[in-house]
């Protein structure tokens, strides 16, 4: 993810490319960055380049990008010399400066110097957030445990439930039989088997609220 004015993704891996050719893999910084000649010309120009590794083995990194800020010299009179030939001496000599109006140089192509105390602070940055993923993969080990704990518990209890369920199926499946069968069942004999199959369907009922219960307790976000 990307804030603000950012090189293409061809710069980045020119960049990266770079990078591991010079062998700063963990933090790489310059204010003079040239890129090459493969795009267009970008709107922005980002001379200024700061890499922190995070996860070297990911290739997870931070960037930071600085753009393009024109410097000015000045010189008392412009810095360069003229020469001029002697044909008797057969030599050439500099010609002493004749003014000394204020020279004005731009430098374009580099960007603000990066600090001493940038580079610290993005060390701490890339520090705090090793120490949160590392934590981070602590908890997932963790939750990977409880969930691997809770899914032997629910198949060792789905097995008992589904052999204690059989019992008051088959008594409900007795009953109802005997209730197909024969009409003219005595009162007293069909109150019996409706008594066991309320007693039967009371205790399928419990089952199933601790099944519910289970798998409550032992869900994992």
């Amino acid at each position: 993810k990307s804030w603000g004015d950012v090189p293409t993704e061809l710069q980045l891996r020119e960049i990266d490319r770079f990078i591991e050719e010079e062998g700063q893999d963990d933090l790489f910084f310059t204010s003079n960055f040239v890129y090459g000649d493969s795009e267009p010309p970008q709107p922005v120009i980002l001379p200024g380049i700061l890499r922190i590794n995070i996860l070297p083995s990911n290739k997870w990194h931070i960037y930071l990008f600085r753009k393009e800020h024109v410097y000015e010299d000045v010189w008392a009179g412009k810095p360069e010399k003229i020469y001029h030939y002697d044909p008797e001496r057969k030599v050439e000599f500099p010609s002493p400066r004749t003014s000394f109006e204020a020279w004005r140089e731009k430098i374009k192509g580099k960007s603000i110097q990066w600090k001493s105390a940038e580079l610290s602070f993005m060390e701490k940055v890339a520090q705090i957030t090793q120490q949160a993923i590392a934590q981070r993969g602590g908890e997932i080990a963790q939750l990977n445990k409880e969930l691997v704990r809770s899914n032997n518990a629910l198949d060792t209890f789905g097995y008992t439930l589904t052999h204690d369920l059989k019992n008051p199926l088959s008594s409900i499946k007795l009953a109802a039989q005997m209730m197909l069968m024969k009409d003219d069942l005595p009162k007293d004999m069909l109150r019996k088997m409706a008594l066991n199959i309320m007693d039967a369907t009371a205790l399928i009922t419990e089952m199933m609220d601790k099944v519910y219960q289970l798998t409550q307790s032992n869900y994992v976000a």
